[in-house]
């Protein structure tokens, strides 16, 4: 796994699309919910990432930096859903 995770951010993913699918595959497997964010952003798969976002649970330590990765693309619709589900409005 950490060869995994090494070579996820070597790699550019316009070059090994086979890899981006790849490492979806894998850190959902492996439950890493912090990398599986990125790499869903990094790939666009926003509506990857809004399913994500509503299927944690209240106050997971994810979801401010969710809502800033929704924001960043104008999707301020779900930047306030899941400011919302942490309590917090900035």
């Amino acid at each position: 796994m950490a060869t995994l995770t090494l070579n996820l951010w070597i790699v550019p993913f316009h070059l090994c699309p086979t890899f981006r699918s790849h490492a979806v595959t894998m850190y959902r497997q492996g439950n890493n919910q912090q990398r599986l964010s990125d790499v869903l952003y990094v790939l666009e798969d926003y509506n990857g990432l809004v399913d994500m976002m509503k299927a944690l649970p209240e106050n997971h330590k994810l979801l401010p930096d969710m809502a800033q990765q929704f924001v960043s693309v104008g999707m301020c619709d779900q930047a306030v859903e899941a400011y919302t589900k942490v309590s917090i409005l900035p």
